[in-house]
């Protein structure tokens, strides 16, 4: 793939993401293609019983239908944001 970490291109932000759950995913293991990100795994916990507060507001979605093999992901664009900084990072020691 093009690109390095944190570029714009596909080998800067395409990363690889490792599930194991043997008594919820059914199947041998396989590649999914669908665009997912960092924001989905909190919401994904809810397979550990792990619920966050009714109050939060995620961005992500669970990513248990797609594990599962089960229903359809709506399609969505995930923005990856590049920052460069020209100035040396605060409380850079100075020689």
């Amino acid at each position: 793939m093009r690109g390095q970490k944190g570029s714009e291109y596909e080998g800067g932000h395409r990363v690889p993401f490792f599930v194991r759950w043997p008594a919820g995913v059914p199947g041998e293991p396989r590649d999914i293609e669908t665009l997912a990100a960092h924001i989905d795994i909190l919401p994904t916990l809810e397979i550990a019983d792990v619920n966050p507060p009714a109050s939060l507001d995620l961005d992500g979605k669970s990513l248990l239908l797609l594990l599962r093999g089960e229903g359809d992901w709506p399609e969505r664009t995930l923005a990856c944001i590049r920052s460069v900084s020209t100035s040396p990072s605060a409380g850079a020691s100075r020689r």
